[in-house]
């Protein structure tokens, strides 16, 4: 990282590095690269709202992380923007959102 960069792009990026306090909603959160992530940003202080279509999957990771969870087809539009919408009203706003979904096509 260089150190000297200074302005607007430089203080937003910076922000985005700490990820305290930001809203972050992540769809397949209970599969392997979206469990490892959702870990890293919490840790990291992050809120997250998960999202994954096994109810079982994403209470029990929900309880785990103590974040909001919501049911979501990621590949339904209407479930995705539903979601979208219940972590905005969790949280006031969503500062990123993660798409972990789509392993089922190489397995």
């Amino acid at each position: 990282m260089h150190k000297e960069y200074k302005g607007v792009w430089c203080d937003s990026y910076k922000k985005f590095l700490i990820f305290k306090n930001l809203n972050i909603a992540i769809f397949g959160a209970y599969g392997g690269i979206g469990k490892v992530l959702a870990n890293s940003l919490k840790s990291k202080n992050a809120n997250l709202f998960l999202c994954g279509r096994n109810s079982e999957k994403i209470q029990t990771l929900a309880q785990e992380f103590e974040s909001p969870f919501q049911v979501c087809d990621a590949s339904d539009f209407s479930s995705t923007e539903e979601a979208i919408n219940n972590c905005v009203a969790t949280y006031g706003r969503l500062d990123g959102v993660v798409n972990c979904c789509g392993s089922l096509l190489l397995k």
